[in-house]
């Protein structure tokens, strides 16, 4: 329990110092036939008191509350937007064989002919990267492709084209989106996934494959990334519940309770001594 005014305690202090030590001697000619102590403690008055100055520095209880939040959520709702995903290959290979800037300007094509679908670019060497985010936005795309460079994600060389489509697939397949794989065939891919993995994973999306070079991994890949005609599916929602814990402070009202109840003893104290006094 806190106090928010635990300085009005002195007020209490001094209003009990005047009770104590400040008494009225009043004597009438009963007096002469009463036996008197000489000092006397009001108990109820101090309880009183105390139960008020108590309230006077406003007693606070901290209460939890949790809230529940039910909100409707979906992985896209406007059924209109396709998507497309391009994965581009950066690793040093690519320079070597003349397909970087090759690679760049199969890229661009490709936002050309998909002027108003929203467009997410991903690089790929020994790690991958995701560019830029899903946009429609063309010129932006375009100018995010000429600034791309050979090692751009880890400066160490090597390749991981099927963590990277894979990892692509496994986040992004509730979109279904239209995915495009531009590489020489990464003949040093460090993957962990395998072949027979990518090439299961390849079956659930719509994925195709554009190689440069020799390299037969690339034939690998034109078999296993075909197109294919993906039935779109629905906006799917759900509810999901969010609990929020709230905690707040009111006044405690048990000592304004206390206070009410010895307030009511003192009146009817009060009440039956003069009852008994009139008899």
């Amino acid at each position: 329990m806190n106090f928010l005014y635990p300085q009005n305690i002195f007020i209490v202090l001094a209003v009990l110092f005047i009770v104590l030590f400040n008494k009225k001697k009043t004597f009438t000619h009963l007096d002469f036939f009463k036996s008197k102590k000489f000092f006397t403690i009001p108990i109820l008055d101090i309880l009183i008191l105390f139960s008020l100055g108590l309230m006077l520095m406003y007693p606070t209880k901290e209460i939890t509350k949790k809230v529940s939040n039910i909100s409707n959520f979906s992985w896209h709702k406007n059924k209109k937007k396709h998507y497309i995903i391009l994965i581009l290959d950066v690793s040093c290979s690519m320079k070597e064989i003349n397909a970087f800037e090759k690679e760049k300007t199969y890229a661009k094509s490709i936002i050309n002919s998909h002027p108003n679908d929203y467009i997410m670019l991903v690089v790929f060497e020994k790690d991958y990267k995701i560019v830029q985010y899903f946009t429609n936005n063309t010129k932006l795309l375009k100018s995010k492709i000429d600034s791309l460079k050979i090692n751009m994600v880890t400066d160490i060389g090597g390749s991981m084209l099927r963590d990277t489509v894979a990892g692509i697939i496994n986040a992004f397949s509730q979109l279904n989106p239209r995915i495009y794989v531009i590489s020489d065939g990464s003949d040093n891919d460090s993957s962990s996934v395998t072949k027979t993995q990518i090439a299961n994973l390849a079956k659930k999306v719509n994925i195709s494959y554009q190689g440069y070079g020799d390299d037969e991994n690339n034939f690998y890949y034109y078999k296993i990334f075909i197109p294919k005609h993906i039935k779109r599916q629905k906006p799917t929602y759900k509810n999901i519940t969010t609990t929020t814990e709230i905690k707040y402070k009111v006044f405690d009202k048990r000592f304004a309770f206390i206070t009410i109840c010895l307030l009511l003893i003192k009146i009817l104290r009060i009440k039956f001594e003069n009852f008994s006094a009139f008899f």
